[in-house]
């Protein structure tokens, strides 16, 4: 009898033991559900960054190291903010740009520019996009949305992100508080002999380079 009723008291502890693992694992993918619906996971040392305190007298202009792409964070000077281009996707690239606009505590970004359709331009901007809020969209001349497989991503998340879109068409831009941008783009759009009007019949990486929307801007404090 007492060997029976130690056999049951060991199956009895293993049972306990198991349930108590299977709580503590359905817990913790839980936990890690809820946290990924506000910090995604895999970008998780982006968030964890202190936030600098911002000037509100001045621009300050930062260019983010995404490898051999190109990203540019602007802090304007009312406080809104400028992201020209965003690295080319690379899981590097991505935990830079989002650091860099965490460590800025940016959760909006009130203009987001894509100078060129090419993959070191606009590569990480779909996945930007997931992540941070966006109010207004500059998008190239180029009238082919699948001109490139990653502008294809990137046009199918601005279009659905709901932020306004705009053509970055020679002397386009934004003039806010104490700053503006323009546009320099190679060539007017609807130029027959123009940068933009050659991509749009000849796609060829040459003319995709030399139709980057080039961009300059002013601050006055």
């Amino acid at each position: 009898m007492s060997g029976s009723a130690h056999v049951k008291t060991k199956l009895t502890k293993g049972r306990l033991a198991a349930i108590i693992s299977c709580v503590a694992v359905c817990v913790l993918f839980l936990a890690a559900i809820i946290l990924n619906v506000f910090v995604p996971l895999k970008y998780l040392s982006a968030y964890v960054v202190p936030v600098r305190a911002r000037s509100r007298d001045m621009a300050e202009v930062r260019f983010l190291n995404v490898g051999h792409a190109d990203c540019t964070l602007c802090l304007l000077p009312d406080g809104s903010t400028l992201l020209i281009d965003g690295g080319d996707g690379s899981y590097s690239a991505n935990l830079a740009v989002l650091g860099a606009l965490n460590e800025s505590g940016v959760d909006k970004i009130d203009y987001l520019v894509c100078t060129s359709p090419l993959v070191d331009y606009c590569g990480g901007l779909a996945e930007i996009i997931k992540y941070k809020r966006v109010s207004n969209i500059f998008l190239p001349a180029i009238s082919n949305p699948y001109i490139t497989e990653s502008y294809a991503d990137f046009v199918g998340a601005a279009e659905e992100c709901g932020a306004r879109i705009t053509t970055a068409c020679y002397g386009n831009g934004v003039c806010g508080q104490n700053w503006f941008f323009t546009f320099l783009s190679p060539s007017a759009e609807g130029d027959p002999h123009g940068f933009i009007s050659r991509v749009n019949t000849d796609p060829s990486a040459e003319n995709i380079r030399n139709a980057s929307a080039v961009e300059i801007g002013r601050g006055v404090v």
